[in-house]
């Protein structure tokens, strides 16, 4: 499965084939899988790297470039993830960011606090997928579902969606708290 030149990453979900990525050139941004023993594990990444936290506060006129590269290397002095170091330190709440980082990937943002997704939308995407793959249906007509995420650019599981549901996939960019907070909604009246 693995070789220096060569990765294939492939999951099984409920039969269903996920997603193969096979490099060289594998893209560094996009989460890697694995499956043990059928469980399905995700290697974790920043939800936002530090380029494209660097332009979406440069495009916000939060904070020029010059000054993002101190706060990258104060971050690592931490031990900490830049994104997570601008929220405690209270340059940016999640939200301003995350609303900045929607209008940087030209997609609109949610937020899923205190919102209640019905059951039949929700589970267009079982939870193993919606936790791993960090996505979450919460609304959806006979065209369209809506999906929240928090990473716009993850193409390969909203065509994965597109097929499963029948439905186009409209993307909206959310926080991870949000996030976490309807993925919740999954245990909920079990």
């Amino acid at each position: 499965l693995v070789s220096r030149n060569r990765y294939d990453f492939r999951i099984l979900c409920y039969g269903l084939r996920v997603m193969s990525y096979e490099t060289p050139g594998f893209p560094k941004k996009h989460k890697l899988w694995y499956n043990i023993n059928s469980n399905l594990f995700l290697l974790h990444h920043p939800m936002l790297s530090n380029e494209q936290l660097k332009k979406i506060l440069k495009q916000a006129d939060i904070m020029p470039p010059q000054e993002f590269e101190k706060i990258i290397k104060e971050a690592e002095k931490y031990g900490k993830k830049t994104e997570n170091y601008l929220i405690e330190k209270k340059i940016i709440t999640s939200d301003s960011l995350y609303e900045s980082a929607a209008k940087y990937f030209k997609v609109p943002f949610v937020n899923l606090k205190d919102q209640i997704v019905r059951k039949d939308i929700l589970l267009n995407i079982p939870e193993p997928i919606a936790s791993t793959q960090q996505i979450i249906a919460f609304a959806a007509d006979e065209k369209e579902i809506k999906i929240a995420c928090l990473d716009p650019e993850n193409i390969e599981i909203f065509e994965f969606i597109k097929k499963k549901t029948g439905l186009e996939p409209k993307i909206f960019l959310t926080t991870p708290e949000s996030f976490d907070d309807a993925l919740k909604q999954y245990h909920k009246n079990l």
